[in-house]
């Protein structure tokens, strides 16, 4: 609440908007928290569609958060548009959709 009234945004409602999980709502504190993590995943299956999940630890008491939160779908797409047939790991294409032509 803090951070809105600072930066402008403490006219009525706004809050309580952030709050609310129904329409124009971004369920605030119940579904969306406001924190950013970063970290490194070796060996990522770059290979597969995948989704990546995290769950939060409070570092005094070792509580988790009640719910993981999971990514989009990660799908590391190699082979040009229109490709029908990829050749290997660089994208090479060996098969267009009918009616495309590979260009470059």
């Amino acid at each position: 609440h803090w951070w809105l009234s600072f930066h402008g945004f403490s006219h009525h409602g706004v809050y309580e908007a952030m709050q609310g999980s129904g329409a124009g709502g971004l369920g605030l504190y119940s579904s969306n928290m406001p924190f950013v993590a970063q970290w490194e995943i070796t060996d990522f299956p770059w290979d597969a569609r995948v989704r990546v999940h995290a769950a939060a630890v409070n570092p005094a008491t070792g509580a988790l958060s009640p719910t993981p939160v999971q990514s989009a779908v990660i799908l590391r797409k190699l082979c040009p548009d229109h490709c029908l047939t990829c050749g290997d790991s660089q994208g090479a294409c060996w098969q267009c959709e009918p009616g495309f032509v590979l260009v470059g």
